[in-house]
């Protein structure tokens, strides 16, 4: 099978055990295709398939691939693969074929194994996965708009109240007093 990166043979590897996946020598990037993954998932106790699968903060990449923006054609298939995004991580996108075949750039197969969703990689390419990281995105620039309009100072001491309120087992008593010394009264 060829890279989608250089064109090269790819070297049949042992992802996991008893997950069998293709590697590109030259960028380390995998080509998992579709019924090895089945298989290996079909072959998990069933505890596993339990655990997992959702969009947590968000898995995040130390750094972009070199391969990342570049265009992929499917080694089964040869089509297009589309890419996906894992996470509100700009860099972070997984390409999967129209078989259903995946492929990971150097170091993405870890960061999904470590976020427990090797298990739940069809969630990734749902509807609904999409629209949730496209939803943190927009709460993320607000957050961040605010931040800018009431300057940094400010921005940082509510950051720090706010965690220590999150860690507190008064929180609502904690958010309450707050509310009321910075006189603010929701009800009428």
């Amino acid at each position: 099978m060829k890279s989608p990166i250089d064109e090269q043979l790819m070297k049949l590897i042992e992802l996991e055990d008893g997950l069998f996946a293709y590697r590109c020598e030259s960028s380390k990037g995998v080509f998992l295709p579709l019924a090895s993954y089945k298989e290996w998932v079909s072959r998990q106790p069933a505890i596993r398939h339990l655990v997992g699968g959702k969009l947590r903060q968000a898995p995040t990449k130390t750094k972009a691939s070199k391969y990342g923006e570049v265009a992929k054609v499917c080694p089964e298939s040869g089509y297009l693969m589309s890419r996906y995004r894992v996470s509100s991580d700009k860099d972070f996108h997984l390409h999967r074929s129209p078989t259903g075949s995946i492929w990971f750039d150097q170091g993405e197969w870890e960061i999904i194994k470590s976020e427990g969703l090797d298990f739940h990689l069809d969630k990734i390419f749902t509807v609904e996965w999409q629209n949730e990281i496209k939803k943190r995105e927009g709460i993320a620039d607000e957050i961040q708009n605010l931040e800018e309009r009431i300057g940094i100072e400010l921005s940082e001491g509510i950051s720090e109240l706010a965690l220590k309120c999150k860690r507190s087992k008064y929180k609502n008593l904690a958010i309450e007093l707050f509310l009321s010394k910075v006189g603010y009264n929701p009800k009428p």
